[in-house]
């Protein structure tokens, strides 16, 4: 048996779901985790929990760009690998994929944009303003699970 594009195309994009998928998980669990940790900071004033959430902070900013990054490469594989699928439901996804793909790079971004600012800005900027910051990100990701029409019953 040889290797036949059409397999190989087949096992790169389930490997790639399979990868991508943890990532959105693990990060909208993670940025929950993270918006506690630091209100239990703030609550009891003890900087063990500044220590804890720096370390989950950079395994969030991670995974968070690994999901994005391998997104990326699926909604790609959604256009070449699907042809047929798109041709025959055609007159259906033609109405979903634009909102999809609207709400999906919007919450994205949301999300990486409250995440840096996040970041890059808790040594400056005031503790009102970061608290706002940590839960536009938890509502970005959280936003971005439901992005793609998939809504818990």
């Amino acid at each position: 048996m040889g290797l036949d594009p059409v397999l190989l195309s087949r096992i790169q994009f389930a490997f790639v779901v399979s990868f991508h998928i943890i990532f959105p998980a693990f990060t909208i669990g993670l940025a929950a985790r993270l918006a506690t940790i630091e209100g239990m900071r703030l609550a009891t004033g003890d900087a063990i929990y500044r220590g804890v959430f720096d370390f989950w902070l950079k395994v969030f900013a991670l995974s968070f760009g690994m999901g994005v990054v391998s997104g990326i490469v699926m909604a790609f594989q959604f256009g070449t690998n699907w042809s047929v699928l798109s041709e025959r439901t055609g007159p259906i996804v033609r109405l979903r994929w634009p909102h999809m793909l609207l709400a999906a790079s919007l919450t994205t971004g949301m999300s990486v944009i409250a995440t840096g600012a996040w970041y890059l800005l808790r040594a400056t900027y005031p503790e009102e303003g970061r608290v706002m910051l940590r839960w536009g990100a938890l509502a970005g990701c959280r936003d971005h699970s439901g992005a793609a029409g998939v809504r818990p019953s």
